[in-house]
């Protein structure tokens, strides 16, 4: 664009744009300073990005002067990433099992904690059947995250106390547990599963069976001989069987997979016959509610190191967004994590101050992840929704539309997310510097999808040498000839 296309009555400064991007709003007193704040957000706007389509409005918006539409593709854009630091993962429908490494998230792994509750009807057994064996029976509701190609450990132990939230407490979140012996489980299954295939390495359809231990077996069929009152009244089953936490074996590392909350506990015996037909009795899930997934991780030697760091220092890391200078230049997104992305536009609140500005026709997000942070096995979420915040980052009203996803698994420069962000831009410009400062756009998963998805995104900042994140604006232009 240039100045003899639009003459500007501001001088821009004599540093490069690097630097123009790296300015930062502070608080200053005196009107001295706040002009000179002002100023450079302006000059910033006008030394950037600017340029003219060929469209004119002509008179659509006076009567006297033309009109043209100007763009600024580089308005100063921020980004920080927010760790959550504890989430609700209770009754999600899914049981998450498993542990996957990642070369900019960690080590991540999932246990799944449920209840169990005796058979709905007591079948009626003579003492000459005999028991078989007690498998626990997961099915597969074919989500997953990591290597699915590697055989992994499925580790199922006994609770030693009930699941059973505090007087305070309504939810359990990601950091919840119970205490149980790891080192004596009742059994365990190693398995391969493919998502895309109807049955695993086991070959029993789409079931993953773990046979667990006889002695509770033989306890459980001697309770269903003698009709035991414990299998009659839940809160004394649940009081004998206080719960189970399935786990992935210590050394597995490959995927992490998505189970149905169907689970079924299935006690197989005979009855003597000449062929001695199998039979059996199923224990359910007991309240869906008291099922919930732990999640964790370990990001030492990883970009995200820090975030371990703050929440391990602070009780509410919300407060703290970590900016992506000291996260490689980019913005970090895993929902099922408690990872989040803010996106700030601090200087929006100067164009209306552009010396030809009419009025904002519309803007337009481009959030460009970093090329090569992805792949098929490390893949990015399908949809990401934005969310109004401000500066407690708590979760505001949603942006409309949950963007566009265009992957290029080739050359990775044309991948992005796009959202029309037109209404939102003309209120935060409206809303003035203070809000500027500190409102932004939240980056996550709309619910309940953010729950169970391990799928992630690193989004190149305005600084990062490979890709970068990108606010389009088009204003109308009033200027004479």
């Amino acid at each position: 664009m240039s100045e003899s296309d639009h003459p500007r009555s501001i001088a821009l400064p004599e540093d490069n744009t690097e630097n123009r991007l790296r300015i930062s709003m502070t608080k200053r007193k005196g009107p001295n300073n706040a002009t000179n704040v002002f100023l450079s957000a302006v000059a910033i706007l006008l030394a950037i990005g600017c340029q003219k389509p060929t469209i004119n409005f002509d008179q659509s918006f006076i009567n006297t002067n033309p009109t043209n539409v100007i763009v600024i593709d580089s308005i100063t854009t921020q980004l920080s990433t927010i760790q959550l630091d504890s989430f609700n993962t209770t009754g999600s429908g899914t049981l998450l099992i498993g542990r996957y490494a990642d070369p900019d998230f960690g080590v991540i792994s999932a246990q799944a904690y449920l209840q169990i509750g005796p058979p709905t009807n007591l079948p009626i057994l003579s003492n000459l059947d005999g028991f078989d064996s007690l498998v626990l029976i997961l099915r597969p509701n074919h989500s997953f995250y990591g290597d699915t190609s590697q055989v992994q450990r499925y580790s199922v132990s006994q609770l030693d106390t009930i699941i059973a939230l505090q007087p305070t407490q309504f939810a359990f979140y990601n950091i919840s547990s119970f205490p149980y012996d790891s080192t004596a489980p009742l059994g365990f299954a190693d398995a391969y599963i493919a998502p895309s295939v109807p049955y695993t390495s086991q070959l029993n359809n789409d079931s993953l069976k773990i046979r667990l231990n006889d002695n509770l077996g033989q306890s459980l069929f001697e309770m269903l001989e003698t009709q035991s009152d414990t299998l009659k009244n839940l809160s004394q089953f649940i009081s004998y069987f206080k719960g189970l936490v399935l786990s992935p074996g210590a050394t597995s590392v490959g995927g992490i997979y998505g189970f149905r909350d169907s689970v079924i506990l299935r006690l197989y015996y005979h009855e003597p016959s000449a062929t001695e037909l199998p039979l059996y009795t199923d224990f359910g899930i007991n309240n869906v509610q008291n099922q919930f997934n732990h999640i964790g991780w370990n990001r030492s030697n990883t970009p995200l190191a820090v975030l371990d760091s703050i929440l391990h220092n602070s009780r509410d890391t919300t407060v703290f967004p970590v900016p992506s200078t000291r996260t490689a230049l980019a913005g970090y997104v895993q929902p099922a994590t408690g990872v989040m992305m803010k996106i700030q536009f601090p200087y929006l609140y100067a164009i209306p101050q552009l010396p030809d500005f009419l009025s904002v026709l519309k803007a337009t997000l481009i959030i460009r992840p970093v090329i090569a942070s992805y792949s098929r096995l490390l893949y990015l979420p399908g949809s990401l929704t934005l969310y109004q915040t401000d500066q407690n980052n708590g979760l505001g009203p949603a942006i409309s539309g949950n963007g566009n996803l265009a992957v290029d698994y080739a050359y990775g420069a044309n991948t992005a997310y796009t959202y029309d962000v037109t209404s939102y831009i003309k209120n935060q410009i409206v809303a003035g510097p203070i809000n500027d400062a500190y409102d932004g756009l939240l980056v996550t998963m709309a619910a309940p999808k953010n729950d169970t998805t391990f799928a992630r995104g690193i989004i190149g900042d305005m600084l990062n040498p490979q890709t970068n994140i990108q606010l389009k604006l088009y204003y109308a232009s009033y200027f004479t000839k």
